[in-house]
Parts: structure tokens; C-alpha cells; sequence
């Protein structure tokens, strides 16, 4: 006998009986079919709202070594409220899970690559950390840090001295062209000892709302706009509202 002759016998051996039956039946021949179905079903619904849940990322930056906030931060809140942004619909984005201080070479390395994949693709606008965070990616030879010069205005940028990171574009230079070479480093708050002093990272660390996200409150936390940062005008005014 064929199977779908068999089948078709079986129809039609349940058909008459009562309903109980019949759903004993089918569940007995069908049961992993309905439990596929609804897993399945299950998924699809889970990443539809997912996607319908997600809010457009406004601004996206890094937080290296930092704390994923449980909250939106108050200063974040005074953000959105002065640039007209949503927080239902909108977010400026925080990633954190990323350290280039930490004890095990393969986050480190793992970190470091997912910044850089990041920022290749044009998806960050800014980056927050420690000093030797600031100090690694400002002199990657990627030319990571864009100059504090074209993002804010000479007044605001005067008013911030002794708060300024600099790096030495003549130093940069050179690590760019010998980039094996253990070359030294100038003392980032000397400018006046540089060759080509590049204004790049701006001290936040008075902001407590926002640097209660570190551990180390002893330890300066610097914020730096991306080069290539999508919403750099946008990272330009998040800049001014944390030092103010």
C-alpha cells in the first residue's frame, strides 16, 4: 500500500469518531509539526519587535573600560530635551563592553578591533575614556581623533585650557611612517613642546553625573570626537553640555 493510501485509510478510519479521538489522533500525528510552527512563530514575533522596538541612534559613542548605565543619565535626558530629541524614538547610543586596560591580551585585541571596525564604518561620533585610552587612539595611525579646532569654536576652546588633550601631529607622523618603532610620546599637556600640537580630547571628568559611569574617579575621563563622525555637529554640542 502506498502512503498516501494509508493515509487517506486513516482519515477515514478517525473521521466518525468522537472528538476527542480525533484530536488524541491528530496530536499523535501532528504534534511536532504545531511545536515547530509555534516556535517558529514565536521567533518571528520576537524579532519583529525587536526591530519595531529599536530607537534610532542620534549620536553613537564608545565608553572604554566604562559602566553600561542602568538609566539614562541626567545629562543625556538635558541632551534630548535641548536638541529636540525624542528618547521614545531616538537615543544618543553608549557602548560599553569594550577595555583597553584589561589584564587579558585577547580583549584588549578583541576591543581595539571592534573600535576600529566601528569607526571604519562610519558609526561612531565620539569616544569617552581614560587617559591611556585617549593616548592609544589618538595616536593610532588611523588618524582616529578629529582636531578640536574644526568641531568647536575658538571662544569655547579658549575657555578650556588646561582641560585640552593634545597630541603632536609631528609624532603622529612619524609613528604613521615607522609604525614598529617605539617612539616617545610628549606630555599631553604641554602643547608648547610640540612640534604640531593637535588639540583632541577634552577633560569631563568634572561632570560627576556622567564619569559616575568609571570606577576610577581618581583617573581623568576625557571625551573625543571621531574624525569621521556622522553627526559631528550633533557630538560638537554633547561636547559643550558635558563641560559646562
Amino acid at each position: 500500500m502506498k502512503m498516501s493510501e494509508y493515509v487517506k485509510s486513516e482519515k477515514e478510519k478517525i473521521k466518525d469518531k468522537p472528538f476527542k479521538e480525533r484530536l488524541a489522533y491528530f496530536w499523535d500525528y501532528y504534534k511536532w509539526y504545531v511545536l515547530i510552527g509555534v516556535i517558529v512563530l514565536f521567533l518571528i514575533g520576537q524579532t519583529v519587535s525587536t526591530a519595531l522596538e529599536k530607537k534610532d541612534a542620534v549620536l553613537s559613542g564608545f565608553l572604554i573600560d566604562g559602566i553600561a548605565p542602568l538609566e539614562t543619565p541626567a545629562v543625556i535626558q538635558t541632551f534630548y530635551e535641548e536638541n529636540g530629541i525624542d528618547p521614545a524614538k531616538e537615543e544618543v547610543e553608549l557602548n560599553t563592553g569594550v577595555s583597553l586596560d584589561s589584564e587579558l591580551p585577547n580583549v584588549v585585541a578583541n576591543s581595539y578591533q571592534m573600535i576600529h571596525a566601528r569607526v571604519g564604518a562610519e558609526d561612531v561620533d565620539f569616544i569617552i575614556g581614560y587617559e591611556y585610552a585617549v593616548q592609544r587612539l589618538g595616536y593610532d595611525p588611523s588618524r582616529m581623533f578629529a582636531d578640536l579646532r574644526t568641531v568647536l569654536s575658538a571662544d569655547t576652546l579658549a575657555s578650556l585650557e588646561g582641560k585640552l588633550y593634545y597630541i603632536d601631529g609631528d609624532v603622529l607622523a612619524q609613528i604613521k611612517a615607522a609604525p614598529t618603532e617605539a617612539i616617545p610620546l610628549p606630555d599631553p599637556k604641554k602643547p608648547e613642546d610640540m612640534v604640531d600640537p593637535i588639540p583632541v580630547a577634552v577633560d569631563i571628568s568634572a561632570n560627576a553625573n556622567f564619569t559616575s559611569l568609571y570606577y576610577a574617579t581618581d583617573k581623568a575621563v576625557y571625551i573625543a570626537v571621531v574624525t569621521n563622525a556622522p553627526h559631528k555637529a550633533l557630538a560638537a554640542r554633547l561636547v559643550e553640555l558635558l563641560i559646562s
